[in-house]
C-alpha cells in the first residue's frame, strides 16, 4: 500500500460520521459477547471508531421529485474535525456558480454546551442563528440532518431491534436536549449490530407521528473500505409529497488543522473562535 493510499484509507470514515455511519470494521467491544449494549455505548462506539483528522468533504445537495428527476441543487461543502469526543464542523452552501449562500459552524465538548454561529451572504456576513431543526432554504434538509447531534445526545435507550436493508440493528430512541430545539420531540436511530453503521433515523413529535425520515441509499468501496455515498431525507414539511433530498458525497481528502486558521479554507482543531 502507497503512502497516499495509507492517508486516504485512515481517514476515509470520516465521511461516515457524516452520515452518522462507522467504517465496516466489527466492533471489538462487544465481539461474541451476549450482553446488549446501552445507547450510550452504541454512540459511543461509532464515535470512537472515527479518526482524529480534519478532512473536508465536498457534496450536492439536492431536491427530487417522485419521478427521481433533481429540481435544483446546492453544492456543501464540510469541514470536520473530530478529537475524542469533541467535535468542530464548517457546513457551507454554495450556489452552481461557486458564490456562497450560508455556513453554519458548530462546537462540541464533553460537558459542555454546543455552540453555533451562523453567516449568509456572498460574501458571508453574521445572521441570527437558525433553529437546528430549521430546513435549510428550499432544500427539505435541516443542519441536523449535516451535523448529526444526536451522537452526542444522553438521554437515550435501546428500543428494540430490526432488519433494515439486510441487516440486524439496533433501534435507539432518542430525546434530544430541550435547548436544540423548539417542541418536544424524540429520535429514533437504526444501527447496524455488528459494524456500528448508520442506517436510517425517524422522527417524531410528541404525540408519536412521524415527521421526517433520513436513510443510507447507497455505499461505495474505496480501497477496501466501504464509505456511505448517498443519504436521502423525506417527509419535510416544505416539500410535495413523495419528493426527497438526496445528499451526494463526491469527493474527501485531509486537510491541515493549525489553531488559528481560516476556517473558510482551512479546518483548524477548534472552529469556533
Amino acid at each position: 500500500m502507497t503512502h497516499k493510499q495509507e492517508h486516504r484509507r485512515s481517514f476515509i470514515v470520516i465521511t461516515s460520521l457524516l452520515l452518522a455511519g462507522v467504517s465496516v470494521v466489527p466492533d471489538p467491544v462487544f465481539a461474541g459477547t451476549n450482553q446488549p449494549p446501552s445507547a450510550q455505548q452504541l454512540l459511543d462506539s461509532v464515535v470512537a471508531q472515527m479518526p482524529n483528522q480534519p478532512v473536508l468533504i465536498v457534496g450536492r445537495l439536492g431536491v427530487r421529485d417522485r419521478a427521481q428527476r433533481t429540481l435544483r441543487a446546492y453544492n456543501v461543502d464540510i469541514r470536520l474535525h473530530i478529537n475524542g469526543k469533541s467535535v468542530s464542523g464548517c457546513y457551507t452552501l454554495f450556489d452552481a456558480l461557486g458564490a456562497t449562500l450560508e455556513q453554519f459552524k458548530m462546537e462540541r465538548e464533553p460537558g459542555k454546551q454546543p455552540r453555533y454561529e451562523y453567516e449568509k451572504g456572498d460574501p458571508l456576513q453574521s445572521s441570527p442563528l437558525p433553529g437546528l431543526f430549521d430546513v435549510i432554504r428550499d432544500t427539505g434538509v435541516s443542519w441536523s440532518d449535516l451535523t448529526f447531534p444526536f451522537l452526542w445526545w444522553r438521554d437515550g435507550s435501546v428500543a428494540g431491534e430490526d432488519s433494515y436493508k439486510g441487516r440486524d440493528c439496533f433501534i435507539v430512541e432518542l430525546c434530544p436536549p430541550q435547548s436544540e430545539v423548539k417542541q418536544p420531540m424524540k429520535l429514533r436511530v437504526w444501527i447496524d449490530q455488528k459494524y456500528r453503521m448508520f442506517l436510517k433515523a425517524e422522527e417524531y413529535d410528541a404525540a408519536g407521528k412521524m415527521l421526517r425520515r433520513l436513510s443510507v441509499v447507497s455505499f461505495k468501496k474505496i480501497n477496501e473500505e466501504w464509505m456511505v455515498k448517498d443519504i436521502a431525507v423525506e417527509g419535510s414539511p416544505n416539500l410535495p409529497s413523495g419528493y426527497k433530498s438526496v445528499l451526494v458525497i463526491r469527493d474527501m481528502h485531509a486537510v491541515g488543522g493549525t489553531a488559528g486558521a481560516n476556517p473558510a479554507t482551512d479546518t483548524p482543531t477548534r472552529i469556533l473562535d
